[in-house]
């Protein structure tokens, strides 16, 4: 899967992982259930984190990015005003880039430098893509499962979780086709039930055959 952007090859995560990590961010801040995540600064300066603008020239390409050893979110001014107003813009980055902390991503300063694209984008997949496995987090943060079942179609969740509408369709949609949502229980229920289905029919077609002959 080709980005449009520029990444950087992670350890392999599923969804499943990725909602558990999730949860456990919202848990931290005492944010249960499906109620809507808090101020972003405010949820960053609980977890110890400052917001530290930079110019653009020192951000070259990247928007904003974490540095865990020195708990700071580096960030244009734009992209600075939008964190400390809590747009839904705002809300989503701070996620993105705390996701990259909390999912062990390695600091990847150079990989947002990277002229005329990063060539190892072409053999990334969702699974195995820095950039993704942090999109997907910040996703779950600010719309965790429960809030997705609950709300009728994107623009109503976008609105009660104050995120990107964007972001909001691809979570609704990601949830609502039931993918993610399959366990290895309902996985092997599945393939048990179209076991006994073909057994059945084998029989039929066995006893039909018989009777013809």
């Amino acid at each position: 899967m080709s980005m449009n952007y520029e990444d950087f090859p992670v350890a392999p995560r599923s969804i499943i992982e990725i909602e558990a990590a999730a949860t456990a961010l919202r848990k931290q801040l005492n944010c249960q259930g499906d109620a809507c995540f808090p101020a972003i600064a405010e949820a960053l300066g609980a977890l110890g984190y400052t917001i530290q603008v930079r110019s653009d020239i020192a951000m070259k390409n990247a928007q904003a990015y974490a540095d865990a050893e020195a708990c700071e979110i580096y960030a244009r001014s734009d992209i600075a005003a939008k964190l400390q107003d809590d747009t839904p813009e705002g809300r989503w980055l701070g996620l993105h880039e705390l996701g990259h902390i909390n999912l062990g991503h390695a600091f990847q300063a150079n990989a947002f430098f990277v002229d005329n694209g990063n060539k190892l984008e072409a053999f990334l997949t969702e699974e195995t893509s820095g950039e993704k496995q942090a999109s997907n987090y910040a996703d779950a943060v600010l719309m965790p499962r429960s809030m997705v079942l609950s709300t009728t179609d994107a623009r109503q969740l976008a609105t009660i979780a104050r995120a990107p509408l964007v972001r909001a369709f691809t979570r609704f949609n990601h949830v609502r086709r039931g993918l993610s949502r399959q366990t290895p229980e309902t996985i092997t229920s599945g393939i048990e039930k179209l076991r006994a289905i073909a057994s059945y029919s084998a029989t039929i077609w066995m006893r039909t055959a018989r009777q013809s002959g």
